[in-house]
């Protein structure tokens, strides 16, 4: 019957409802949370880092001698006529990154047009293994002795030694880089959500442990 008939379109009409609000899209955090950590490491800002070095004469110290065989050689460098200069500059790259695989759910709330995102604590590394070299004088005259690899390379370790002495959290090169950091993040996710229709965006930071 006709009555009948609407009844079932009635029923079906509901089921579908039904159905179409259960498959309904994730809440607003989870989708924030998802975009979010797909990028995992989120490079913000970096920093060159050099430390300078001058060879002069026999490129020893007193202090620095710690065999017989290196006394020799520094007495007989020493000794030698001529001049032997060396000037080197070491440069080490810091970056400071967000590592948002990190961010845990309870790091998103959604109020309507609104939206509260707390990220991770900018952590701050050094790019690559070794810095990059650069020679801005060198000369040897006389019978001087050249300055050898060896040379550079102790003078490459004291260069990466100072460098991460500068890095180590709570210096003024640390805290700067952060900071740094800090506002790149602001800005960027502040930009992204505003972009998604947020009118009002908090971003806050954890800090480190």
């Amino acid at each position: 019957s006709l009555v009948m008939m609407k009844k079932s379109r009635l029923s079906l009409l509901l089921l579908l409802l039904l159905l179409d609000g259960c498959g309904e899209s994730a809440p607003d955090e989870e989708v924030i949370l998802g975009e979010i950590r797909s990028v995992q490491h989120f490079e913000l800002t970096e920093m060159e880092l050099t430390e300078s070095f001058v060879i002069r004469g026999s490129g020893t110290t007193i202090e620095g001698i710690r065999s017989l065989s290196e006394a020799a050689d520094y007495v007989d460098n020493l000794l030698r006529p001529g001049d032997r200069i060396g000037v080197y500059s070491f440069t080490h790259t810091a970056i400071a990154y967000l590592d948002l695989s990190r961010l845990s759910t309870d790091k998103v709330r959604v109020e309507g047009k609104k939206v509260w995102l707390t990220l991770p604590p900018v952590e701050v590394k050094l790019a690559g293994r070794s810095p990059t070299l650069e020679v801005l004088h060198e000369r040897v005259t006389g019978t001087k002795r050249p300055i050898t690899s060896e040379e550079r390379k102790k003078l490459q370790d004291e260069a990466s030694r100072r460098t991460t002495a500068r890095l180590r959290s709570g210096s003024a090169t640390y805290d700067l880089l952060c900071r740094r950091g800090e506002r790149q993040a602001t800005a960027y996710f502040s930009g992204l959500l505003h972009a998604r229709g947020y009118e009002m965006v908090h971003i806050a930071f954890d800090r480190h442990e």
